[in-house]
């Protein structure tokens, strides 16, 4: 069995908000490089999707001294209700991985049931 190499590694692979709340949701990305002699860089962190924004880039290692690239992705405490959808685009200055996407998931709270007519005799 030939298990391929691991090159750079996108964690999560998807975001997904549940959002049911007005407090804000914020999840951690990383992006990895596991390749001897690459010095992968993130150049640019673009998000397409209503209600998210990315916070700052920290570049770090991990435990193994492989580089180590880290930003939040917050999304709005207070959404539409219903789902949306969207993209987080990562541009690097790698060739072979020049732009890395997530795709994002929202879910807002549930449409709240019409009011219903006052009973007689209630205001």
């Amino acid at each position: 069995v030939d298990v391929p190499e691991k090159k750079v590694t996108v964690r999560p692979r998807a975001l997904i908000f549940y959002q049911f709340t007005e407090q804000p949701t914020v999840q951690p990305v990383n992006i990895t490089d596991f390749r001897q002699g690459k010095d992968l860089e993130v150049l640019d962190v673009r998000v397409e999707c209503p209600h998210v924004t990315s916070g700052e880039l920290q570049r770090t290692a991990d435990e193994n001294g492989n580089v180590k690239w880290t930003f939040p992705i917050t999304a709005a405490g207070a959404v539409p209700s219903g789902r949306q959808t969207g993209q987080v685009f990562i541009r690097t200055n790698d060739s072979e991985f020049g732009e890395l996407r997530i795709p994002v998931l929202i879910y807002g709270p549930p449409e709240q049931q019409a009011a219903k007519p006052a009973a007689k005799g209630e205001k």
